[in-house]
């Protein structure tokens, strides 16, 4: 099911990063709010593999009764590291990029922590 939802997802990753600019197109006609909103579609949507793999390990490690480990984890990635990343970032290089850009790091950051937690020992 994981492996399913992670393709899946990079496939959707995929067509969105090539119709990015139509598809934002669907909700603002404005020149400049669609090339913002393509840089950001292409900066995060090939990363949604992550995403899928996160909240599958969630939701599995949530059925097995071990539901502390992903919210922490969420809490811990999703959240303290994506704030100060961005708080932090932002100060140093103020861009829509650098935002962005917090998605796929913290994403990447709780895959890491569900493939590296001890639960699967």
């Amino acid at each position: 099911g994981t492996a399913c939802s992670c393709i899946t997802a990079e496939l959707i990753g995929g067509i969105c990063y090539l119709f990015a600019p139509q598809l934002v197109g669907f909700f603002s006609e404005s020149a400049e709010a669609v090339a913002f909103g393509t840089q950001n579609m292409r900066t995060i949507c090939l990363f949604y593999f992550l995403l899928a793999f996160s909240y599958c390990i969630a939701a599995v490690l949530r059925g097995a009764g071990k539901a502390t480990i992903p919210m922490l984890t969420m809490l811990g990635c999703w959240c303290l590291i994506r704030v100060s990343y961005v708080t932090v970032a932002v100060s140093f290089v103020n861009e829509l990029e650098t935002v962005s850009r917090a998605y796929p790091i913290t994403w990447t950051c709780s895959s890491i922590v569900f493939l590296s937690s001890k639960v699967w020992a």
